[in-house]
């Protein structure tokens, strides 16, 4: 065979100049979806902990204890907050599984076609996809998004719905009559 690998490792198949074409085209394609999916998992832990952080500084800011007192509008102002807050993240779930995820499964189709072209030289996608729970991902990522969307809008409803009553102020009182 003169045109074999000469310098495969021990334990390692040999292959020829074809297969090593395949798997160099292959391993590039590899690169792009771990890059693509090391993109994704980076976006949702930075929009998770940024959920956190800014439910944590609102509630913080708006229902402290050494504020003044807890007013009325804390709370409203605090329910308002986390409607916002559930908006910011239904528009990171759309960014993520309408750009993000698609590019993810557009490089592994890439990857699985190349595969299937490469007549079995490599499987490794291909073993996996096989082994996959089919559907449990996609369960998972709606829970991902789902369970925080679900605490925010409680946040929002609690906080509106037990605020607590207005209090007259000293300005809605009626004046005293000036004494003669």
């Amino acid at each position: 065979m003169s045109n074999t690998n000469p310098e495969s490792r021990a334990g390692l198949p040999r292959l020829a100049l074809e297969e090593r074409a395949w798997v160099e085209l292959w391993s590039k394609a590899e690169d792009v979806a771990m890059h693509f999916n090391q993109l994704i998992m980076t976006f949702r832990l930075r929009a998770l902990a940024a959920l956190g952080v800014a439910g944590g500084v609102v509630g913080t800011v708006l229902l402290n204890e050494k504020s003044a007192q807890f007013t009325r509008f804390n709370y409203i102002a605090f329910a308002f907050a986390m409607l916002f807050i559930a908006a910011l993240w239904l528009a990171v779930a759309a960014i993520d599984l309408l750009y993000y995820h698609r590019l993810l499964v557009g490089a592994v189709k890439d990857i699985l076609r190349l595969e299937g072209e490469s007549n079995g030289v490599i499987r490794l996608s291909t073993a996996i996809a096989a082994h996959a729970e089919k559907g449990l991902d996609r369960v998972a990522r709606f829970l991902f998004y789902a369970l925080p969307l679900v605490a925010l809008l409680g946040l929002a409803y609690v906080s509106h719905r037990y605020a607590p009553a207005a209090r007259a102020s000293t300005e809605q009182q009626p004046a005293a009559t000036p004494e003669r």
